[in-house]
């Protein structure tokens, strides 16, 4: 009995190893076609992988090999197009019975899916919701308004994907009627950008009610000269992502707020805010659009200071109805701008780090401490002492190019205004150049200081050139 047991033992052992050495001969084989075919395999396909029962991982990556033998490399460089749609996170059953069923598709179905077409667009659609069945995916891309002069309209899918992101493919009548709508069409074609912003407006929730889209394209407030103004329905969609065709009631409510409040030739403007504010949110009510627009902190003189409503729009997108502390604080950057346009208060000190805290002392740094990273520079004068950030330094916004040696910079006019400035207010030798090469900054990156005293200079540079062209 002993003997049995030990023979029993042994074979099992064996038949591990046997399928463990198996599973690392098709892994590599799957990894060399990543690699010579540019796919990046990402870590949610190993997460999926180990999801798999053992006795099968050898069939899931051949036929995951299927799958990225046939992609078209150029646009699907990831693995994410096939783990997005049967990966749905550890210890998940949906990913088990995702895996199993996509076990069961044939490698020509698969091959059939994956040339297709759109398959960026596909994999959105099953976002989570186990591989597509080939003849849905035929019959999708095969409707006549989908095709360009006899191909694919990627565009145009991509719209309807986003539409129907994790809803597998829609309904073909319910796609049809909606891009055959005469508000949606333009020259007879299905109108691509006002497809977007419905498309936003509808992400996740499908092909949406015929009437309600036609209501809502046709309310006057969205149109100009006869037509869907783009502008509007843009700022539309950012509110109302995903969350589907806004009632018409409080659409017009907004646009006659705006028109009541706004200044004449800003209400576009004005629209943004609320757009950036409510960012994903869905439309306000139109008791919070009238609180909104009457908030105490947000008025001068009687109106609506609509230049601080845009800094706390730009600073708190997303963020809805804005907070006394959202709106103070915007006030001191609007009031830092201004000053920094009128050029009153500029002075620059050094700020060292003493013991976690920066304390401001007047002596004046050189270009070598400017460089080294060990100081910031702070505007001492304004009333919160700081500097407008900017998503890029000022080097590369105006138009430095790398060179062989690392000290020097394009000679070009804007870069050589603001060394002037900067050499004018640090009084250092007009020899030496202050603005790092994009090759320098990448050998030694600036710190957030840094890239912060080139911004607030940058913003010095465009002050003084509109100032100058309204004196020309």
């Amino acid at each position: 009995m002993g003997m049995r047991r030990a023979c029993i033992a042994s074979g099992a052992a064996s038949l591990q190893q046997a399928r463990q050495a198996g599973i690392a001969k098709a892994k590599d084989r799957f990894i060399t076609l990543c690699r010579r075919r540019s796919i990046r395999v990402k870590d949610t396909f190993f997460k999926m992988l180990a999801q798999c029962p053992n006795d099968c991982k050898v069939q899931l990556l051949d036929k995951a090999y299927c799958y990225f033998a046939n992609v078209d490399a150029t646009k699907n460089q990831s693995t994410q197009s096939l783990t997005s749609m049967i990966y749905r996170g550890p210890s998940s059953t949906a990913t088990k019975i995702a895996i199993t069923n996509f076990l069961k598709v044939t490698d020509a179905d698969i091959q059939t899916v994956v040339r297709a077409g759109g398959l960026r667009s596909i994999a959105s659609m099953y976002n989570g919701r186990g591989f597509p069945r080939a003849e849905d995916v035929v019959a999708l891309l095969s409707i006549p308004i989908l095709q360009k002069e006899g191909k694919l309209n990627a565009q145009l899918l991509s719209s309807v994907s986003s539409m129907c992101h994790k809803r597998c493919c829609p309904d073909a009548g319910e796609l049809e009627g909606l891009l055959k709508l005469p508000s949606v069409q333009l020259a007879g074609k299905p109108h691509l950008s006002l497809l977007r912003s419905i498309a936003n407006i509808c992400h996740g929730r499908g092909i949406p009610p015929l009437q309600a889209v036609d209501n809502l394209l046709q309310l006057p407030c969205l149109r100009e000269d006869g037509l869907p103004d783009l502008a509007r329905l843009r700022a539309l969609s950012v509110m109302c992502h995903g969350s589907g065709i806004p009632r018409s009631e409080d659409i017009i409510s907004l646009f006659r707020l705006i028109q009541c409040h706004g200044v004449q030739d800003k209400q576009m403007e004005l629209l943004r805010c609320f757009s950036s504010l409510y960012r994903d949110k869905g439309l306000p009510a139109p008791e919070e659009q009238l609180n909104l627009l009457q908030l105490p902190a947000l008025q001068r003189a009687g109106r609506l200071d609509q230049d601080l409503l845009q800094v706390v729009a730009a600073e708190n997108q997303g963020s809805g109805f804005p907070s006394n502390a959202a709106v103070l604080q915007a006030q001191t950057h609007l009031r830092r701008r201004e000053g920094l346009r009128s050029g009153k208060g500029v002075k620059v000190l050094l700020a060292t780090e003493v013991s976690g805290r920066q304390m401001m002392i007047s002596s004046q740094p050189t270009a070598m401490v400017v460089m080294s990273g060990q100081c910031q520079f702070v505007a001492q004068g304004l009333l919160d002492a700081g500097m407008p950030s900017r998503h890029s330094p000022v080097a590369s916004r105006f138009g430095c190019t790398s060179s062989n040696d690392d000290e020097s910079i394009a000679e070009q006019e804007p870069v050589r205004r603001i060394n002037e400035i900067m050499h004018d207010l640090l009084d250092v030798s007009p020899s030496v150049s202050l603005i790092p090469t994009p090759a320098h900054q990448m050998q030694m990156p600036l710190s957030s200081a840094e890239s912060e005293v080139l911004d607030w200079l940058g913003e010095i540079i465009e002050a003084d050139i509109s100032s100058s062209s309204q004196v020309v």
